[in-house]
């Protein structure tokens, strides 16, 4: 049978709305073995929202953040209770997990996980199917089969989470800010950072600051740079703009236009299809 706490509907076999520790009923939990926190709703068979404010839509779908959103079969937030501790002097201190909370998930077989770091899975938001986040925040995915881990930042709970529920998007820019439009991209240890296009691969150290647009570029601890094209590979670079395909920069601000352009020099610029600079731009030749 189901069971319900008071203002809330449960129906299905071993379907169950349960209460909160600031919030009351609101919940309705339709599907056998369907589960919501206060406020909540979850439809499907075992389709589980724990936590208060869930919406979690789909078989298997499993929702375990505050005020966060799963639609698609077998998606899930998940959490391993890390929590973030406020000190309020005369009254003791107080714990809250906060892991995935305001985040959005559509599609089906879409993962966020998060361990160990109290704000991981804060504000990512994904539209599309089998992408899996973890343990970052401020991630936003439009596409399929992405994979994002480790671009993550600490928050001020009191300021920038508190913006979140208010409302307030701004404060992404002080979470780990990533974004993907396309399929088959993978990002690690990368932050602020945008990938447009497919089988694309940014890693680094926490790395910043990239824009990429195209296929198969390869990017490893590349900071504040441009590229666009396809199969352009950069490793320890900063401050590159590369447009063009199998470009090969070798050189810190530099910048290669063309098909088959190569920098070598620090500051060098090359323009045009194979074109080569050896030598910083405005330098003699030999200098």
């Amino acid at each position: 049978g189901a069971s319900a706490v008071a203002n809330s509907i449960a129906i299905g076999n071993g379907a169950y709305t349960q209460d909160g520790n600031r919030e009351n009923g609101q919940s309705v939990a339709l599907g056998n073995g369907a589960v919501t926190g206060a406020k909540s709703t979850s439809i499907g068979n075992n389709a589980i929202g724990g936590r208060e404010g869930t919406i979690t839509i789909g078989a298997n779908a499993n929702n375990g953040a505050l005020y966060s959103t799963v639609v698609g079969t077998d998606s899930k937030i998940t959490s391993d209770g890390t929590a973030y501790t406020v000190d309020l002097g005369f009254f003791g201190k107080k714990s809250v997990i906060v892991q995935g909370a305001v985040s959005t998930s559509y599609g089906a077989y879409n993962t966020i996980t998060n361990k160990e770091k109290v704000f991981s899975g804060v504000a990512n938001s994904i539209i599309g199917s089998v992408n899996t986040v973890t343990n970052s925040n401020g991630v936003t995915i439009q596409g399929t089969g992405n994979t994002v881990s480790n671009a993550y930042k600490d928050m001020n709970i009191v300021g920038d989470l508190w913006d979140f529920f208010n409302g307030d998007y701004s404060s992404k820019k002080d979470s780990g800010a990533i974004a993907i439009i396309g399929g088959g991209n993978t990002i690690s240890d990368q932050l602020s950072s945008t990938v447009i296009g497919f089988g694309n691969i940014l890693k680094g150290e926490n790395s910043t600051g990239v824009f990429t647009a195209g296929s198969k570029n390869t990017l490893t601890n590349v900071s504040n740079s441009l590229v666009m094209g396809d199969n352009n590979k950069l490793t320890d670079r900063k401050n590159v703009i590369s447009l063009g395909n199998n470009n090969t920069v070798n050189a810190d601000d530099a910048v290669a236009i063309g098909n088959g352009a190569k920098v070598e020099a620090k500051g060098g610029v090359a323009i045009g299809a194979g074109s080569v600079a050896d030598r910083a731009a405005g330098s003699e030749k030999g200098a």
